[in-house]
């Protein structure tokens, strides 16, 4: 990310007042994504990673949460991130996010949430829709990176 600190409480309404310097962020190591954040995996400025679109209300957002730590919790060669898409949907700057770097608006690929991304860093990007746990998610990401 651009910036040493980026402000979270706008993204996960359990994680108010957490930063990017803060031990309880560096611990867990889930980014938050700002709408700025998706669009940089999104042109391939990031490491691979895999990005859950989320809603603070939604309960299966809540039941992935664990699935997603303990993802990250193991040595990966890329990172794990949430985005509050519901957050952002109306905000007029998501319109057409994803159409130009992916082929596709994140709009029209969320279905429902979570909605779950991977980006390969090189600007490609897949929805999953296989089992929501972390040994499922970490084999199709590895078949997706091609590693």
């Amino acid at each position: 990310m651009g910036q040493t600190q980026t402000k979270l409480q706008d993204f996960a309404p359990t994680e108010k007042n957490l930063n990017l310097e803060n031990d309880e962020f560096k611990k867990n190591k889930i980014q938050y994504l700002s709408l700025n954040g998706m669009k940089k995996y999104m042109n391939g400025k990031n490491k691979p990673c895999v990005v859950a679109a989320t809603a603070e209300w939604c309960s299966h957002c809540k039941t992935l949460r664990p699935v997603l730590d303990d993802l990250r919790s193991k040595k990966k060669s890329y990172n794990v991130a949430l985005f509050n898409a519901y957050k952002h949907r109306e905000n007029k700057d998501i319109g057409n996010l994803g159409e130009d770097q992916i082929g596709i608006k994140i709009d029209d690929a969320i279905k429902g949430y979570p909605t779950i991304f991977f980006f390969d860093g090189n600007g490609t990007a897949a929805v999953y829709d296989g089992d929501r746990n972390a040994k499922e998610i970490n084999q199709a990401m590895k078949i997706f990176l091609k590693i």
